[in-house]
């Protein structure tokens, strides 16, 4: 009977108590090219846990992470660099430096020709055949017979006419000007998210909890353009007066 008690408690005991946190050690380093010049705003990311943070202006960064943890380092122009910390450190904290390659992007070819010099020859073009049609009509009432040299003339700094007219009519420019702007927006969106989030605010107030974060990002209601362009100094300043207002209003 006794030993049959010390069997379910060898078994289930160690079930019932809770699970040993695994221990986490502070990495902190910087990231610079080849020329070692330092990489600004390089994504580090533990993607087994989704957790990461992004470099500062100088290229520095740190981030608490558990031996054995996967680090991607990407930036936009530079080749992902993969890096393990082993398993087997000791301290507490350490120091890495990352070293990222420059991505090479291969374009297409690219043909010029000469502009068309007469209606029939231009009417054919991709310029042309790419414009709604009110912006054909308006070029053939400007059309001169057997003399299109002129639409094609251009001021230093400004295109002819003809390329007046595509860059506002013209779909390619449409889709670029469109692409254009959700880049736009991407990028700053992730600016944001780079400078002002939950990970940024738990190391300046201390907070642990993630409701707790999230309720304090809530209540201080930063605004865009003063995250995007603040200074480093007043816009953890401003973090830290939201927060012991924060508190105040909490008593």
């Amino acid at each position: 009977m006794v030993r049959k008690v010390v069997i379910f408690f060898l078994v289930v005991l160690p079930m019932l108590l809770p699970a040993q946190a695994p221990r986490r050690i502070l990495i902190e380093g910087e990231v610079r090219d080849t020329l070692y010049a330092p990489v600004p705003f390089v994504n580090v990311l533990v993607p087994e846990r989704n957790e990461g943070c992004a470099s500062d202006v100088y290229g520095k960064f740190r981030l608490s992470v558990i031996p054995g943890d996967i680090l991607l380092f990407s930036a936009v122009s530079y080749k992902t660099s993969r890096i393990r910390i082993p398993d087997t450190l000791v301290a507490e904290r350490y120091w890495l430096k990352v070293i990222l390659t420059a991505d090479t992007l291969l374009l297409s070819e690219v043909t010029i020709t000469p502009p068309p010099v007469t209606w029939d020859q231009f009417k054919d073009t991709e310029l042309v055949l790419d414009l709604p049609e009110y912006a054909v009509d308006a070029l053939t009432k400007l059309y001169i017979k057997d003399d299109l040299a002129w639409l094609f003339e251009v001021t230093p700094g400004m295109p002819g006419p003809a390329g007046i007219l595509y860059q506002i009519f013209g779909k390619q420019p449409r889709e670029q000007r469109k692409l254009r702007a959700v880049l736009t927006r991407e990028a700053l969106e992730e600016k944001i998210v780079q400078r002002y989030n939950p990970y940024v605010v738990s190391r300046l107030t201390g907070l642990k909890s993630e409701a707790a974060i999230v309720r304090l990002m809530k209540y201080c209601n930063l605004e865009l353009p003063f995250i995007l362009w603040a200074s480093d100094y007043d816009f953890y300043l401003a973090i830290m007066d939201c927060y012991r207002s924060y508190q105040k209003q909490r008593k």
